[in-house]
């Protein structure tokens, strides 16, 4: 959900809070974004995201603005895309969930007026883990537990919070539960069952489920990376042969014309004498 309308004259006549956060750059990055035109909007992301890590604070709340003029199909702001995901994608090539994780920054640190500057040292994808919880009052604690636990712990403990009790994902008789089907090779399975078992020792679970679910939203938020576990060889560069390099050179030259064939000729050899007639 995008950040309420408002944030920079909330926290600039609020309560004590709201003033103490003032001071910090949660007013002014929320009195800047929310008085963005489309295109320096726009443009503001396309600068922010090349360094997520620096600038998700902001970058979540230009993305909150675009999102609510989105939402109001302002045809300005979506252009020729049809939502506000679809922008995302095609033109921020900003993946739609990880839009989502930095507005959920923003709006969680303005709507509690924390600020910015109690959570910075740990990193986006945790802000964004603990977003769901942190208020001015718990925040110390939670990003204390951020800088001692690994990101997929963390969701874990952001869950029993938010659950506390129960797992959602593994309730018998739950209607919402679905399945997926993948078919494995062999060396494939035993990877995939090796990142499962680590995931649930590291965050305490006995699901599958829930282990899949935090190592696919820690791939989404940044934490967990890809990486290939051998190179690559590119393709070879086929070798031609002196007939097929002839037809092809001529077959180019009948598509060009004689003048332009004779002007790249001229230009590939600049030294060579050509005495050329064309007939009449």
């Amino acid at each position: 959900m995008a950040a309420k309308k408002g944030v920079a004259s909330k926290v600039a006549t609020g309560t004590k809070a709201t003033k103490a956060a003032s001071t910090d750059v949660i007013f002014a990055t929320a009195q800047e974004v929310e008085n963005l035109t489309a295109a320096k909007a726009f443009t503001l992301v396309d600068d922010l995201s090349n360094d997520i890590e620096q600038n998700s604070f902001k970058l979540g709340g230009a993305l909150s603005v675009i999102q609510q003029k989105c939402e109001e199909g302002d045809e300005a702001w979506l252009g020729e895309s049809g939502s506000f995901k679809d922008l995302c994608n095609e033109r921020f090539n900003l993946h739609y969930r990880k839009a989502m994780y930095l507005i959920s920054i923003y709006t969680r640190l303005t709507d509690e007026s924390i600020p910015y500057s109690a959570v910075s040292g740990i990193g986006w994808t945790k802000i964004a883990a603990i977003a769901p919880v942190i208020t001015a009052k718990n925040v110390e604690s939670w990003v204390a537990k951020a800088k001692k636990l690994t990101y997929i712990q963390l969701l874990e403990a952001v869950k029993k919070k938010t659950s506390p009790g129960k797992d959602a994902t593994e309730t018998e008789g739950d209607s919402n539960i679905t399945t997926m089907t993948f078919k494995l090779k062999p060396d494939q399975k035993e990877v995939v069952k090796e990142a499962l078992a680590k995931v649930k020792s590291e965050t305490a679970t006995e699901y599958d489920s829930v282990a899949i679910t935090n190592l696919a939203t820690g791939y989404l938020g940044g934490a967990v990376e890809i990486t290939t576990t051998g190179a690559v060889e590119p393709a070879k560069p086929k070798k031609y042969t002196k007939k097929e390099k002839e037809a092809a050179f001529k077959a180019m030259a009948l598509e060009l014309g004689l003048e332009e064939s004779l002007a790249v000729i001229i230009e590939a050899f600049p030294d060579a004498n050509i005495d050329l007639t064309v007939p009449g």
